[in-house]
């Protein structure tokens, strides 16, 4: 930028705008109830140096190990005073029992999911759709064998669908595309 006063005396400087920080996670829940071997690895991009760690659970380091399934959140603060907070949850996930299927097509979609349970369960079950954030980008419930969700208004990326019985819990990856 160049500034000229009204003696014609020129002054130029530069202006650099750093992007905005972006934290991603990679996590893996517990392997079995009590096995705390679960994971969570951050990619953090644009972070300006000196970047630093504050876990909810007191690590100050990139990545942890050795959890247990639970809610984990990270303060990444960065040398020129960005800061975020992500919050990863870990769970562990139930496999279908032999007899129950569920199906989701098309995948990858870009507008219409289509949600198929066999054999019909009888009761409600909830569809729960996240984003590799965590963040809970649509909900609902259903019953019988077949639901639709319209995703056309999600931006592109991977999700993960949950659908979630009284008593079991499964999940869908699903790859949503323009």
């Amino acid at each position: 930028m160049t500034v000229t006063d009204q003696s014609s005396c020129v002054v130029s400087t530069s202006i650099l705008i750093s992007p905005p920080l972006s934290v991603l996670a990679l996590a893996d829940e517990e392997s079995s109830p009590g096995a705390a071997d679960g994971y969570i690895d951050l990619l953090v991009l644009n972070g300006v140096p000196p970047v630093t760690f504050q876990w909810s659970n007191g690590s100050t380091t990139e990545d942890i190990s050795g959890l247990t399934n639970g809610q984990y959140s990270v303060t990444v603060s960065t040398g020129n005073g960005c800061s975020t907070v992500l919050t990863i949850l870990l769970t562990t996930v139930h496999t279908l029992e032999p007899e129950m299927s569920i199906s989701v097509s098309p995948n990858p979609v870009s507008n219409q999911l289509t949600i198929r349970i066999l054999p019909i369960v009888t009761g409600n079950l909830r569809l729960s759709l996240f984003d590799q954030a965590g963040s809970l980008k649509m909900a609902g419930t259903f019953s019988g064998s077949v639901h639709q969700m319209n995703i056309q208004a999600l931006p592109a990326g991977i999700y993960y669908l949950w659908v979630e019985s009284k008593t079991e819990r499964w999940v869908q990856k699903v790859v949503v595309i323009p």
